[in-house]
């Protein structure tokens, strides 16, 4: 649900736990709401017993 209201309002959720970036990595989390273009977006749900899976939403 969050995924497609961020594609359809423009909004970029934070990651409200966020505390420590890796090095390693050229990016962070958004730690704050935001507001840009997205075109696509992702979904995973994992749950027990490995019933999982992974939607990706696309604005044409």
């Amino acid at each position: 649900m969050y995924a497609t209201i961020a594609i359809e309002k423009g909004i970029v959720f934070p990651n409200l736990r966020f505390e420590t970036p890796m090095k390693e990595l050229p990016f962070t989390p958004a730690v704050e709401l935001q507001s840009k273009e997205i075109r696509h977006v992702m979904s995973n749900s994992f749950g027990f017993g490995g019933n999982c899976s992974s939607l990706v939403f696309s604005k044409v």
